[in-house]
């Protein structure tokens, strides 16, 4: 079982890990971060941020410059999610890392008259990812 400053210190670190690998200045101590959460949630912080809809992040205005008090606010995941998309800085599609696939393939399973899990097999991906494709809640922007 993970005590409570370990769990607040790891998610610290992960989160000023995150920022490094995006290039993003990170210009908190560990006691500066903690006091940031509890000022704006306060002190059941850590059960209130996270990446879901419903819990609450660190924004940076315009989604520009570093993590630091004065460029950032405490505001909902989706109403970060609605700002990105709007700033057009949101990591969709081929801008997300972590994604398997390209527009040019995403637009060849939209056009394809195989199966969901023919697709899924020659693309690496999971038959509800090509379904979601197809359907056209998953790559909006290639799917519209």
């Amino acid at each position: 079982m993970i005590r409570c400053m370990d769990k607040e210190k790891f998610a610290y670190a992960s989160q000023k890990c995150a920022a490094k690998k995006r290039g993003i200045a990170w210009l908190f101590n560990f006691e500066s971060w903690v006091a940031w959460w509890v000022k704006n949630l306060g002190p059941d912080w850590y059960d209130s941020r996270g990446r879901w809809r419903g819990y609450y992040v660190m924004s940076r205005f315009k989604d520009q410059g570093p993590y630091s008090p004065e460029n950032i606010e405490c505001i909902l995941v989706e109403v970060h999610a609605r700002r990105r998309a709007h700033w057009g800085t949101s990591l969709i599609g081929s801008k997300n890392g972590n994604t398997k696939l390209r527009i040019r393939e995403v637009r060849s399973i939209i056009r394809s008259k195989k199966t969901i899990y023919w697709l899924a097999s020659k693309y690496q991906i999971s038959p509800a990812t090509v379904s979601r494709i197809r359907s056209g809640k998953a790559w909006r922007h290639v799917t519209r």
